[in-house]
């Protein structure tokens, strides 16, 4: 029923397949999404909701602080000409790490090869100049990195993940097992940023936003620590499962998957259930 939405006499009427804003019953209905994603790039999928006739609201879920010129993050930049391998695990590792690292290596020897978790991050570096030989084709993860071939017989490799402070994700404890030495390089520390979060609470107490954008754990863990129960039984659009499980374990109800990260598989999710989304909207 994609490109259709219930009439008032519970018919289908055709409508722009491509749109956020709905007519039913002779009036227009148009979803309200709520995006968490941190600073430029919030900001751009809020430009694309916006440009499909949807309405958006920015409240970031994440701030972020640099940790670069820590003694240790300095020694492992300097260290990195001799490995076989950089994994940057978002965006955000790029555009905290990138500087300095090009500072510290302007060129970096010819074996050296770059890896990015997806393509949001690949776009990134190759914005900064950079060579990316390898990347998830579809599933934008550590799991999906962890697939591609060239990263399953990695005896004797030296490996550095750039990544955000916060312990050992999967990365760092599946490559070992596979034969690799791991440096993680923590560049920035995720923050809660409760202040820009405030905002939004008058809008949720309103029940004028329809749907919520949700692309890390933190995310989550961050807007139910904000939000509280207000915020449960509001929509999501996450973009994986174990994002989605995670949000179900919080208490979350309504969960969708998006095909992956980008702005296009986010759309492409409101789109996909914007029906159902309208039909709430009605009947709230």
């Amino acid at each position: 029923m994609e490109g259709s939405i219930i009439s008032k006499d519970n018919r289908f009427v055709d409508c722009d397949p491509l749109t956020l804003t709905l007519p039913r019953g002779g009036r227009e209905y148009t979803l309200h999404v709520l995006v968490t994603r941190p600073s430029l790039v919030g900001e751009e999928l809020c430009q694309l909701i916006r440009r499909h006739g949807g309405l958006a609201t920015h409240c970031p879920a994440m701030a972020f602080e640099s940790l670069i010129q820590n003694r240790v993050v300095q020694e492992h930049i300097k260290a990195l000409g001799g490995q076989d391998w950089i994994i940057f695990n978002s965006p955000q590792a790029v555009f905290q790490s990138i500087s300095a690292i090009r500072a510290m290596w302007p060129h970096f020897p010819k074996t050296l090869q770059i890896a990015a978790i997806g393509r949001g991050t690949e776009k990134a570096l190759q914005d900064a100049g950079y060579t990316v030989s390898a990347v998830p084709v579809v599933r934008w993860s550590s799991e999906g990195l962890l697939q591609l071939p060239i990263f399953q017989q990695l005896v004797g490799k030296r490996i550095a993940i750039i990544q955000g402070e916060g312990g050992l994700g999967l990365l760092a404890q599946a490559l070992p097992s596979r034969g690799a030495t791991v440096t993680v390089v923590a560049c920035y520390r995720r923050l809660l940023p409760e202040r820009l979060m405030e905002p939004c609470h008058a809008l949720l107490n309103a029940h004028q936003i329809d749907v919520a954008v949700l692309t890390s754990g933190e995310g989550v863990r961050n807007m139910k620590q904000v939000f509280g129960q207000i915020i449960q039984a509001l929509p999501l659009i996450v973009p994986s499962e174990r994002i989605k499980q995670l949000a179900l374990d919080l208490g979350f109800q309504i969960i969708w998957v998006a095909r992956n990260a980008s702005h296009s598989a986010v759309l492409d999710a409101l789109i996909k259930n914007r029906d159902v989304l309208c039909q709430m909207k009605v009947t709230h």
